[in-house]
């Protein structure tokens, strides 16, 4: 099985630029986008089975897709919590298999000024780690996504200009709270290839020729249960797909 992470910062611009035709060769069983920004539901690969978890809090923000081309999929939920305010960007979608569950994630950003959406973030941290650990207790689990956060000082650019930004803001709650989430049983599967690879990011910023120059940070992850992660077979990052600022990453599991 394949499966594809990509934020698409805007899922309508990919649809207009054709740039999903790089899988119709090889078409992955299970694909997980994030940022659609789109309160519509169009198909977007015929064939597949698409679950949509689009924004209920303002149009045209955030918002996740997952695609399938397995029509047996035991369930799909939106929710993580049962605070609503907590659901209504459109942030997860959750599949069961019948042998793991996939969670698509798109992790808010509170790298910004706001106290409130600081707050929220963290709020929301926790309410997602209590979620996956729950499922994880049923079955094991696959995250996949953006989650807003470098890992540690290797997965930035030493001189990206928000080297210092992301310091400030990534080494206290946001990091703290992926690596609690990783301690309660998951690894990060890119780390497990490869644990001290350089200049191997997700995200590049459009000002400055960013991503031509490979100046970015890693903020795309594979998560999975301690349990499967033999059965993980490779990770890639494809750096050579266009369309967003991120780039897609992808997963062979066995």
């Amino acid at each position: 099985m394949k499966i594809i992470s990509w934020n698409l910062n805007g899922l309508i611009s990919n649809i207009e630029k054709n740039s999903f035709d790089v899988f119709y060769e090889e078409l992955p069983e299970i694909l997980c986008f994030q940022e659609t920004k789109t309160n519509q539901t169009p198909d977007i690969i015929p064939g597949y089975n698409h679950y949509y978890n689009n924004a209920t809090s303002k149009s045209g923000y955030a918002g996740t897709v997952s695609l399938s081309l397995d029509t047996n999929i035991l369930s799909a939920s939106n929710k993580i919590s049962d605070v609503e305010e907590l659901n209504h960007e459109g942030r997860v979608i959750t599949l069961e298999l019948d042998e793991f569950y996939i969670v698509n994630t798109y992790v808010p950003n509170s790298a910004n000024d706001s106290l409130e959406r600081k707050d929220y973030r963290i709020r929301w941290d926790e309410a997602y780690r209590e979620h996956i650990i729950k499922l994880n207790s049923i079955k094991p689990v696959i995250a996949c996504g953006d989650f807003n956060v470098t890992m540690s000082a290797i997965d930035a650019y030493p001189e990206n200009e928000r080297q210092q930004k992301v310091e400030e803001q990534f080494t206290s709650d946001e990091r703290s709270n992926l690596i609690t989430l990783m301690e309660s049983g998951f690894i990060d599967v890119f780390r497990h290839f490869y644990p001290n690879k350089e200049n191997s990011y997700t995200w590049w910023s459009q000002r400055f020729y960013k991503r031509q120059k490979n100046q970015g940070l890693r903020l795309d992850y594979f998560l999975v249960s301690e349990e499967i992660i033999d059965r993980v077979k490779s990770i890639t990052h494809y750096t050579d797909i266009m369309g967003s600022d991120h780039c897609p990453i992808g997963i062979e599991v066995i």
